[in-house]
């Protein structure tokens, strides 16, 4: 239930944000103001296993689909009982989790629609505050290939009495999209071509290219 609420927000909000854009651009520039701007919805859980549920957290912002920093939207507040599992899973050792869906451009999206998850601890992301950088990876197609969480502090060194009277109420995220570059392919074709000139110029040269035993 909460996913179809959450995508079709999602894709409600990327449809109107693609037509205002288009609008402003004017009709021959449609296809561009698409792209223009990127938005993705991000889903956290508080438990663990197979089977734990991801509740929606905010929205990933992205002004072009182009390598660079983005921005942040909370759209859910931590509730107290979010707070509490959160506690719990920091002084169990366990795994904050989160993930992203694997497309950035789609518009539509179905009840199968594929993910990617990152994980910290628990108690790291509880010991920064809060404070976490997330970093998109996808290709130039707006494929999304993972998805990285970095807390601002990797340690946990508090006490189980400190992390309990922690005030725990918002993210304070940074945002920053990765894009995989094409490396080059190497022209065979004009290497092959390049050997056959130097072969026949040798051959117009009347150079003898026999080999030492077809020469005696």
């Amino acid at each position: 239930m909460f996913r179809a609420t959450f995508l079709q927000r999602f894709v409600l909000a990327g449809t109107l944000l693609a037509v205002a854009v288009a609008k402003n651009s004017g009709s021959s520039d449609q296809e561009d103001a698409m792209f223009s701007s990127v938005s993705i919805p991000i889903q956290h859980s508080f438990q663990t296993g197979s089977d734990a549920e991801f509740r929606e957290r905010g929205f990933l912002s992205f002004k072009s689909l182009s390598q660079g920093r983005g921005s942040y939207r909370q759209t859910v507040d931590l509730s107290t009982d979010d707070s509490n599992l959160l506690k719990e899973l920091a002084l169990e050792g366990g795994l904050y989790r989160a993930r992203v869906p694997t497309q950035l451009l789609s518009l539509q999206y179905s009840d199968d629609i594929g993910y990617v998850s990152s994980y910290v601890k628990a108690c790291s992301l509880l010991e920064s505050n809060m404070s976490d950088d997330i970093t998109i990876h996808a290709d130039q197609s707006g494929h999304v290939l993972g998805i990285s969480i970095l807390p601002s502090r990797g340690t946990c060194t508090k006490s189980s009495e400190e992390i309990l009277a922690m005030e725990v109420l918002f993210f304070n995220t940074t945002v920053s999209l990765s894009l995989t570059v094409s490396g080059p392919v190497p022209e065979t074709q004009a290497y092959l071509d390049k050997l056959e000139e130097e072969k026949m110029q040798k051959t117009a040269n009347g150079q003898d290219n026999r080999s030492f035993f077809a020469k005696y």
